[in-house]
């Protein structure tokens, strides 16, 4: 399996950089941003994929990453990440429920075009970011159910918690 980068994203400028635009004035866009740049620094681009606004039958899914994988001559695309990134609240407080049954119908999308053979099964991952704010679930398709990862309660912030942001990213980029 792929080898994540050794170098924490809180240490890059990239990051400093993303991470000092995502303020409640600002678009979600710079949420999505700051999390491309925390995610090319877990997933190394010569194993996966990083796409924007893939269409898939859910919708338009804010970050999806993927796998490449070969059978015989033919590649097939796994994807196994899927992010909705809100921009950051400015009155009282992120609101997951909001963004959570975004998350699932996505999820939901992959999992109808793995099944119908569009895509190459995966198993499937989520994650909300409202602006520095994260939390990490799993899809189960037989259930069609988004479950906390690690039946998380609270979100994780990036900085505060960005060891605990890596080893989530790490073990998801493990057991895709």
């Amino acid at each position: 399996m792929a080898q994540p980068a050794n170098i924490p994203y809180t240490t890059l400028d990239s990051f400093r950089g993303e991470y000092g635009r995502v303020t409640a004035i600002q678009p979600e866009d710079c949420v999505g941003a700051m999390w491309n740049t925390i995610i090319i620094s877990i997933f190394p681009i010569a194993h996966f994929a990083l796409e924007r606004q893939a269409m898939n039958p859910g919708g338009f899914p804010d970050i999806t990453v993927s796998a490449w994988t070969r059978n015989g001559n033919n590649l097939f695309r796994r994807p196994f990440l899927v992010m909705e990134t809100k921009k950051a609240p400015s009155d009282g407080g992120p609101r997951w429920e909001v963004a959570e049954p975004q998350l699932k119908r996505y999820l939901e999308g992959h999992a109808q075009t793995a099944a119908t053979g569009q895509t190459g099964g995966a198993r499937l991952y989520g994650a909300v970011a409202i602006g520095t704010a994260v939390k990490f679930y799993t899809y189960n398709r037989r259930k069609g159910t988004l479950n906390p990862m690690y039946c998380q309660q609270q979100a994780y912030d990036v900085i505060n918690d960005a060891a605990v942001v890596i080893k989530r990213l790490q073990q998801i980029m493990n057991n895709h």
